[in-house]
């Protein structure tokens, strides 16, 4: 039998450890998705303080509302267009010619779940409609509903009308 030497003993711990430190760098690197499910269930919505912080590389991942195809057509299901706007248009919640229309949520009944956005946050973005981050900055969508029931906590009758629901992304 021939024994190893220290060096080479060494040598393979020393490689190892090398390899740790490289998979926890990784790992702890790694873009984190913020998954938002967007529809009128969402109480976490209606309030006017909510946000998402996000770090360059993660991703905003928006579920739109979503009904099984045996869902009951007692009234009118959520669909909704959401844009990405200026905070004086997000404070006031309100539409604006100077929206940017991100995504439809018009399909309540999609056979394989709900649709999903993701926007990914980056400082640059190879995609024409893709849309550009500022470290630092602060990025706002808010959303109009075409066919909304929105009950207020108490109330017995729905809110059916066009309603904003805005959120803040730091």
């Amino acid at each position: 039998k021939q024994l190893l030497s220290f060096h080479e003993k060494c040598s393979g711990v020393c490689a190892m450890m090398r390899l740790l430190a490289l998979f926890i760098h990784v790992m702890s690197t790694t873009a984190k998705r913020h998954v938002v499910y967007w529809n009128s269930t969402n109480t976490r919505l209606t309030g006017d303080d909510y946000s998402v912080q996000v770090n360059l590389s993660d991703y905003l991942d928006i579920l739109c509302p979503h009904y099984p195809a045996d869902h009951p057509s007692s009234g009118p299901v959520d669909t909704l267009a959401l844009y990405l706007v200026a905070e004086g248009q997000f404070r006031g919640c309100v539409e604006t010619k100077e929206a940017i229309k991100r995504w439809e949520c018009n399909q309540p009944y999609a056979p394989y779940g709900p649709v999903r956005f993701s926007e990914k946050i980056q400082r640059f973005t190879p995609f024409s409609l893709g849309f550009e981050f500022l470290p630092g900055h602060h990025y706002y969508y808010s959303c109009k509903y075409s066919n909304f029931n929105f009950y207020y906590p108490g109330e017995q009758e729905p809110v059916s009308a066009f309603v904003f629901i805005c959120m803040c992304i730091l």
